[in-house]
């Protein structure tokens, strides 16, 4: 605070309308950020949620009537879906009976996980496949979160191309807006230093506003003119004095 209280006064002035205008923008900004963040996740969670319904319920038949060729044909629907790493549907006992894309490059575990996860790179699910009277299977789907990051990502530079706009216009704007309340202030400070220096009590601020500064600069005038009548009384009464005590001139 001591750093901030001798700087000059138009830095001040840029200063007390820089901060306050970036800060707002900017927890404004990250607010409107994590909020869209979040809804993109609560809507893939909801997403996966109703398509693993639709797709466990066409399982189950073929699940309990030992067709895996229909599990897997079921599970091909998961190509329209590009961002789902894995689909995999494990009978009761762990055996893997089905698994999309269906290649070794991302095979699926040897066994489902204990229960669904939504990470930062990820959402697994996990979900019981029934029959209708018991269950019959286990459906394991993984889907990542490149579209999230990349949505942080735009939204991240977004929001710094957008903070340095505001910032540029706010500083121009300032800059242009501050000289009402510098100047006078600056006038008036520049009037003191020459009455100071040269003890000439003629010299007037300019008063250019109505306002407090305006106030300010009138009342230092008004004090001035005081100054001036009393060094001016004082200059005659001295006179006075002078003129009475002086001896009278000696005569032979």
């Amino acid at each position: 605070m001591t750093a901030f209280r001798d700087l000059p006064i138009r830095r001040k002035l840029l200063l007390l309308t820089l901060a306050p205008t970036s800060a707002a923008l900017l927890i404004a900004s990250i607010g409107f950020l994590t909020w869209d963040i979040a809804e993109q996740r609560r809507e893939i969670r909801e997403v996966i949620e109703a398509e693993s319904q639709v797709l466990r319920r066409y399982m189950a038949p073929a699940i309990t009537f030992e067709r895996p060729e229909e599990v897997n044909d079921t599970l091909k629907l998961l190509e329209s879906r590009g961002h789902v790493r894995l689909g995999c549907v494990y009978k009761l006992d762990g055996t893997l009976y089905g698994e999309y894309p269906g290649n070794r490059e991302r095979p699926c575990p040897a066994a489902p996980p204990s229960d669904s996860t939504f990470g930062w790179n990820s959402y697994e699910l996990r979900a019981a496949i029934s029959d209708g009277s018991a269950d019959v299977g286990v459906f394991y789907i993984s889907r990542d979160l490149a579209d999230v990051h990349r949505r942080l990502a735009v939204g991240s530079g977004i929001i710094v191309g957008l903070l340095v706009l505001a910032v540029a216009t706010a500083l121009a704007l300032a800059r242009r807006m501050q000289r009402s309340v510098s100047e006078p202030l600056l006038d008036l400070a520049d009037t003191a230093r020459r009455i100071s220096s040269s003890r000439d009590y003629s010299i007037r601020a300019a008063a250019i506003s109505r306002d407090e500064i305006g106030v300010v600069v009138h009342s230092f005038n008004e004090m001035l003119d005081h100054i001036a009548d009393r060094t001016s009384e004082l200059n005659r009464t001295d006179a006075n004095v002078t003129a009475a005590v002086d001896p009278i001139p000696f005569t032979s």
